[in-house]
């Protein structure tokens, strides 16, 4: 819980706050797993030999004490084909712990510039 900022009025004005001040606070509904983005934007390729290649990370963590089993991380779409995906695939992630999942784009034209692409990462796991 140390390093994490609420402000010090909900602290009897002392300290930075704590993690159970602030779930104390919280008007939302918590989920056990956290993913780092619902949208990952590609900025613009580089040419690695005659390919554009792209890489951008995604997270996926665990917010509540236990384990998380993730079973499988996919790639659909009619676009799924230009990118991949490696490291983190499958596996258990600890409580209060996060792991990265690389997503690469490469193709022998650049489609990042030119169009929308149809493509979603699909996490399946125990929660």
């Amino acid at each position: 819980s140390k390093g994490l900022y609420s402000n010090p009025v909900f602290n009897a004005g002392e300290g930075r706050g704590d993690i159970t001040e602030v779930q104390l606070r919280r008007t939302w509904n918590s989920s056990p797993i956290w993913v780092s983005d619902t949208e990952l934007r590609f900025g613009k390729p580089s040419i690695w030999g005659s390919m554009y290649t792209r890489n951008e990370f995604l997270y996926i963590g665990r917010t509540t004490e236990g384990t998380l089993q993730v079973d499988k991380i996919s790639l659909e779409g009619t676009d799924s084909r230009l990118f991949e995906l490696s490291g983190f695939l499958n596996g258990y992630v600890g409580s209060e712990k996060h792991r990265r999942v690389k997503v690469t784009f490469r193709s022998s034209g650049n489609e990042l510039a030119t169009h929308f692409l149809d493509a979603r990462i699909r996490v399946s796991h125990s929660e």
